[in-house]
């Protein structure tokens, strides 16, 4: 059988009353060279008998099936799907979330426009009872470094096999395979309108209303340091301020993310701790004014605006007063910092 063109990878786990909905968006894709590769990761509802239907009713369309026999977290599913996929470029769609008709179409063809490594869409939050909590799309001139989320975007496959870029974890899964990817990638393209839909299960581990565990945050940070800062010592000039820049911007979104639903003393105490580490790390990064070294429209002026706060309000010893403020604005919506 010819290559084709894109490798959707699909990791399910117990998730047979939401992934027909992710399929059906599948099926629907305007743009048909591609290939479905449905991981079932040691599910034990259904799930193998929603993906073993969606094969039989749907002959024209090439499905790879892969069962783990032992869930292990979505990371080594997502690793075994990278293994069984044949594509030039692959995709990650989440169980729960599903694909615009055109998502396929737009990303494949802004790949061929621009013959890029990599290509990132817009995407809508869904939130669990239907309605739109935000749109996440791009500057003009996106630095490839801030592109850290794994919806709606392709990945030059051989760029993957053959520097054995893999998911090492599950919490830390968007940025991890992201900035491992960023570092090989040449040429980089977005497609600025939203083209898949991420469903944000405000009760799940990863959604806003289930209260975090401090070592939960404190090891994604520490993963995330001590995976990257060694990076940032190999790269020059631009490519070094924006990974020093993203290091920081996920600081405080781990931070605050993770203790939105936190009392304020836990909150302060687990700040304590992330700041010892981050200044273990990146002694220096309240000394690097790194938002005025940012390129013209390299970042979404909000990233960059709320950055500078976080920072100015550690410079000056306010941190706990933004925090606060931060925690009573979270009981009335939704924040994603």
């Amino acid at each position: 059988m010819s290559q084709p063109f894109i490798s959707v990878i699909v990791v399910a786990y117990n998730y047979e009353q939401l992934l027909p909905r992710a399929l059906e968006a599948i099926k629907k894709q305007t743009y048909k060279d591609f290939e479905v590769v449905l991981v079932n990761n040691g599910s034990t509802d259904n799930t193998q008998g929603v993906i073993d239907d969606f094969a039989l009713s749907n002959p024209d369309i090439r499905v790879v099936k892969v069962l783990v026999e032992k869930n292990q977290g979505v990371f080594l599913g997502r690793n075994q799907g990278i293994e069984a996929s044949t594509g030039q470029y692959i995709m990650f769609n989440d169980a729960d979330d599903w694909m615009e008709p055109e998502c396929l179409e737009k990303l494949s063809a802004s790949a061929k426009a621009n013959n890029a490594d990599k290509v990132c869409g817009a995407f809508k939050e869904i939130d669990t009872e239907g309605k739109q909590l935000r749109v996440v799309d791009f500057t003009s001139d996106y630095s490839k470094w801030f592109t850290v989320s794994l919806q709606a975007t392709l990945f030059r496959r051989i760029i993957v096999i053959e520097n054995n870029i893999r998911f090492h974890q599950s919490w830390l899964d968007d940025i991890d395979f992201n900035t491992q990817f960023n570092y090989y990638t040449m040429n980089f393209a977005i497609v600025n309108e939203p083209v898949y839909d991420y469903y944000v299960n405000q009760h799940s581990t990863s959604g806003a209303k289930v209260k975090k565990k401090a070592w939960t945050y404190l090891d994604l940070q520490h993963d995330m340091l001590k995976l990257f800062v060694p990076m940032i010592e190999k790269i020059e000039n631009q490519d070094r301020i924006d990974l020093s820049y993203l290091m920081v911007k996920q600081y405080y979104f781990y931070l605050f993310h993770s203790n939105r639903y936190s009392t304020i003393s836990e909150f302060v105490e687990n700040y304590n701790a992330a700041n010892k580490m981050m200044l273990e790390y990146m002694p220096n990064y309240l000394k690097d004014r790194y938002e005025r070294h940012l390129r013209k429209n390299s970042e979404r002026k909000s990233g960059v605006m709320i950055t500078k706060i976080f920072t100015t309000a550690e410079r000056i010893h306010c941190m706990k007063f933004v925090m606060r403020m931060y925690l009573l604005a979270s009981k009335v919506t939704y924040l994603n910092p």
